[in-house]
């Protein structure tokens, strides 16, 4: 991250983080999780908007060095209007990483509610 976007976020990270192997969360390394839309504030930073196969879900990207700082989409199955925070752009250190549940999502198949078979990549 170059640092010209930052934002500050209410997050459980005790609770199931994802990770995707859809091209373009694999290729991004886009680790997410979930947050109300009022948990999430961006403080600073120039953000383009992109929206890939499904409108209802939108990509934020800095417009400097161009890392995906959130998602946000709106499913009523999910509880409606979320955000979802790239983890990879929080300063952590490498054992609180280790200790985050990751939930694997088969998104380049389209098969939302199973595990990839091959997940050691991601």
């Amino acid at each position: 991250m170059c640092g010209d976007c930052k934002f500050e976020a209410d997050l459980d990270l005790t609770k199931p983080t994802g990770k995707c192997n859809c091209t373009l969360c694999s290729k991004g390394r886009y680790w997410s999780t979930r947050c109300e839309p009022d948990q999430f504030n961006l403080i600073s930073g120039d953000l383009a908007e992109y929206i890939h196969k499904n409108p209802e879900i939108r990509r934020y990207f800095c417009k400097k060095c161009g890392i995906t700082l959130c998602a946000k989409f709106n499913f009523p199955h999910l509880g409606g209007e979320k955000v979802s925070p790239n983890l990879a752009c929080l300063d952590v250190t490498p054992e609180d990483w280790a200790k985050m549940p990751v939930r694997y999502l088969d998104g380049l198949n389209d098969n939302w509610m199973n595990e990839p078979k091959e997940t050691s990549y991601m």
